[in-house]
């Protein structure tokens, strides 16, 4: 079988054992569990699955691996293979989510050049999933685990932490890939945020985050502007939360966001004038 990489795919094959193994351990899989494995590869990750007695459901979009995949564990009661594209399948479907009520753990390397999409992806089973744990690159894991005050904060951050909270795990070098990156990654943990009646609509939420970063420089209170609302009254808006009226998308921890999203949406069109 060629066992070179599909560049086109973005794949980097994990082939440390050792940083597999800590993978597996950080991800707390037990056996019984329900366990999603997205882009399993040439199987590294999905051999230490297995071995501790999880139920898994593997989706490979690349046929050379889906096949030799089946071919070492297709005779296994508790493992399932996919193959297809995460982005085009229906994940709560493919889960069987309506009619088992059990919750799933994600594990994944994701490849670098989809990585993002597939987070977005697996949003829409926050209220299923136990927890995630995720390998992407580290300027990407940054972004997401980024604070207010920090540069690397944006609309990636905010979105995906719209749903999940986030946890920093350990970085990966590229020697422990086949072929090595050039960049270093990271494991991350994803855990669903618990219900909350104060979080804002997620479509509007993401056209306030879209507008509040669409010029990083430019000051919240312009940038918010671009929706119908006048700057003096989004400044003013602001300063009953107690933020400077001078501030930028980036200083805002995502609380505020949300609170900024439910105060814009909640008093309406008719507050779009100027003062």
């Amino acid at each position: 079988m060629d066992g070179k990489a599909n560049k086109a795919l973005g794949q980097h094959f994990l082939v440390s054992k050792s940083h597999a193994d800590r993978m597996v351990s950080y991800a707390g899989i037990r056996s019984g569990d329900l366990v999603l494995e997205i882009g399993p590869g040439r199987g590294a990750l999905t051999d230490l699955l297995l071995a501790t007695g999880c139920h898994l459901t593997a989706v490979e979009v690349d046929a050379r691996w889906a096949g030799e995949l089946r071919s070492r564990h297709g005779g296994r009661e508790r493992f399932r293979l996919i193959e297809g594209d995460v982005l085009q399948l229906d994940l709560a479907a493919l889960l069987d989510l309506e009619r088992n009520p059990a919750r799933w753990k994600l594990v994944a390397n994701l490849p670098y050049n989809v990585a993002t999409p597939i987070l977005h992806k697996v949003s829409c089973l926050e209220s299923r999933l136990e927890s995630g744990t995720v390998m992407v690159q580290k300027e990407v894991a940054e972004r997401i685990l980024a604070g207010a005050h920090n540069r690397d904060i944006g609309l990636l951050t905010h979105l995906l932490g719209y749903h999940f909270s986030f946890q920093r795990g350990f970085t990966v070098p590229p020697g422990a890939f086949l072929p090595p990156p050039k960049v270093v990654s990271m494991v991350i943990r994803m855990v669903p945020r618990p219900p909350d009646p104060l979080r804002p609509e997620e479509s509007f939420f993401r056209r306030v985050l879209e507008a509040a970063f669409a010029q990083r420089r430019k000051q919240l209170a312009k940038n918010l502007a671009a929706l119908g609302w006048s700057e003096p009254w989004i400044r003013s808006l602001l300063a009953e939360r107690g933020i400077r009226s001078d501030a930028r998308a980036e200083d805002l921890e995502r609380e505020e966001f949300f609170w900024l999203a439910r105060e814009l949406k909640d008093r309406g069109p008719a507050d779009r004038r100027e003062s």
